[in-house]
């Protein structure tokens, strides 16, 4: 990796905004370790940097002047400082450093007290895309995001990251949906700061790219905090997909629902951490995390690790895993009601990742149409 590479700020950015840059394109240079770890998929960083160009964010519906470009706001707003100065996730390491050297694109949404907003947004770029996305929702105010990450080019790599902070008393659902081409890598990290009797919902489908790395951290700060995560992964083919989770619950009587279901076809691989931290404060927690996978094929593989950490008591914690291929004995007997054998493998799978879908936004049809197309490709 050679420093000439490194995306030049633009000269009007603030001399803070530049430092950042720098700092975190050392250490992005210095930890090898986590970039080599994904040598083998074929991501070159160098050509991801170097070709990087500005990613198209088309926005639909909400309040446009709740909705800035990220560029634009830093200029005008002194309070981004502090977000772009702290570390995005717990020990995000290589993928949040590399986002913050190269991000030129992204927004930066405020939602005003006791306002609501639902907000879409498609995010494409032809080669290379670093996108950064800062969220304020005020007290009493919600929030629906829906993020759609696409682009024709095959050789296409992307980093994105959003973090959300979420005032006393507020509720946000936040989609995203990753549909990339068949050659496309994609890194996400994501955290949610989680204020008093508030609420978030996250809904992650993942369906596209060769690769596909996400990390999300979510924090009960106050209590009454609430989450709820559905995770869809579908994969095929010889892709991989790894995810990484974790819930920290920091204050009493905070809950919290994680769901993670994936459906591997072909010599796919699919690996999922998840973590639940339960602190010495976070008496009356109730919490759940479960992480199950289904194989299609004798050469797909998943892993699947979910853990919980407790640290005080009064608590209610529970977590559960499995991975199964499909019983012949259940696919013989839907085939016996007259269903062929494609159309009773896709009946199985719709049924194993309704748990997760129902816990989605019901009136996001672009999540329905996704899984629908990877099942009629499947059993095509």
């Amino acid at each position: 990796m050679h420093k000439e590479l490194f995306i030049k700020s633009e000269e009007s950015e603030p001399d803070w905004l530049k430092r950042e840059r720098q700092e975190a394109f050392q250490i992005f240079i210095q930890q090898q370790i986590g970039q080599s770890a994904y040598a083998d998929i074929g991501i070159d960083f160098n050509r991801a940097i170097s070709e990087a160009g500005k990613t198209g964010i088309i926005c639909r519906g909400g309040d446009k002047t709740m909705v800035r470009d990220i560029t634009a706001a830093i200029m005008e707003n002194q309070e981004l400082m502090g977000f772009l100065s702290q570390k995005l996730v717990s020990d995000d390491g290589w993928m949040a450093a590399m986002n913050t050297a190269c991000f030129n694109s992204g927004s930066f949404i405020r939602v005003p007290k006791n306002t609501s907003m639902r907000l879409f947004r498609n995010l494409v770029s032809g080669n290379s895309g670093f996108t950064r996305t800062i969220i304020v929702v005020e007290e009493g105010a919600g929030l629906e995001l829906i993020d759609e990450f696409t682009s024709g080019a095959d050789n296409y790599f992307h980093n994105d990251m959003t973090e959300l902070h979420i005032k006393d008393n507020a509720r946000v659902s936040y989609t995203s949906i990753q549909n990339l081409g068949d050659g496309a890598a994609f890194i996400s990290c994501r955290k949610a700061i989680v204020g008093r009797n508030s609420k978030i919902s996250w809904s992650i489908i993942g369906s596209g790219s060769k690769f596909s790395k996400s990390r999300r951290e979510t924090i009960l700060d106050a209590e009454g905090a609430e989450v709820t995560e559905a995770e869809v992964i579908l994969t095929r083919g010889s892709q991989r997909m790894d995810s990484d989770a974790s819930i920290l619950h920091n204050a009493r009587n905070t809950r919290s629902w994680s769901s993670t279901r994936g459906v591997l076809d072909g010599s796919s691989r699919q690996t999922a951490h998840g973590m639940v931290r339960i602190g010495e404060h976070a008496s009356g927690t109730n919490s759940f995390l479960e992480e199950h996978s289904i194989l299609l094929s004798k050469d797909a593989k998943a892993d699947s690790m979910p853990a919980l950490e407790i640290l005080t008591n009064d608590v209610r914690a529970k977590h559960a895993a499995t991975c199964s291929q499909i019983d012949d004995e259940r696919l013989f007997y839907i085939m016996a009601r007259g269903l062929s054998r494609e159309d009773s493998k896709k009946l199985i799978v719709e049924g194993f990742i309704k748990s997760a879908i129902s816990r989605m936004p019901e009136q996001d049809e672009i999540i329905g149409m996704t899984c629908e197309k990877w099942l009629q490709e499947l059993c095509s």
